[in-house]
């Protein structure tokens, strides 16, 4: 055989032995045999709307091919009715194990606008409008019915007024806002 074909076959044969060391290592040490394994459920990076219920999905240990959950000790600071960023930090008693995962507060949810009245009203020429009103409820600000903006578009055909729309938008101080709609027909009888 060739020096060439010995450097190749050689390497070949390296390689292989490399491979099956790399695997005998991360099978002894890193699957829970000798050394317990912590890891979280889910994302490292969570995001939760302010006012709603955290549910965390939690993190397994396995030692010696066998569920460590007993050992496993959670510390959370999540408080969803204020806006911010928290850890829930899980621990192992039997281990220097520890995972970190981050959750967000946030105000991501739009306002809830809501018409006072129907939305589609009839009118006819020469009756006097009334707005019924609009309401609107965020889940971080509270009451911001204060805020709303209107927004009336008048549609003339044929020089006659023949439809209007008035629009209502709701917005808080952190997040989309919301839009509801009234539109009328005003008819001559």
């Amino acid at each position: 055989m060739s020096t060439r074909c010995r450097i190749v076959v050689y390497s070949i044969v390296s390689l292989i032995i490399a491979g099956i060391a790399a695997l005998l290592v991360h099978f002894l040490f890193f699957s829970g045999i000798f050394i317990p394994t912590l890891e979280l459920v889910g994302g490292d990076h969570l995001q939760v709307n302010m006012n709603e219920t955290y549910q965390d999905p939690g993190a397994k240990s396995v030692y010696r091919f066998m569920d460590n959950s007993d050992h496993l000790h959670m510390e959370s600071t999540v408080d969803t009715s204020r806006l911010g960023t928290y850890q829930v930090i899980y621990t192992l008693d039997n281990a220097d194990k520890r995972a970190v995962r981050t959750v967000e507060v946030i105000d991501g949810k739009a306002p809830d606008l809501r018409l006072k009245g129907d939305a589609q009203l009839k009118l006819f020429i020469g009756d006097q409008y009334e707005e019924p009103g609009y309401s609107a409820y965020d889940n971080c600000d509270g009451d911001i019915s204060d805020r709303i903006r209107i927004r009336v578009s008048i549609s003339i055909r044929q020089g006659r007024m023949r439809s209007s729309i008035r629009s209502a938008t709701a917005t808080a101080m952190r997040h989309p806002s919301a839009a509801a709609c009234r539109s009328w027909k005003i008819r001559s009888t």
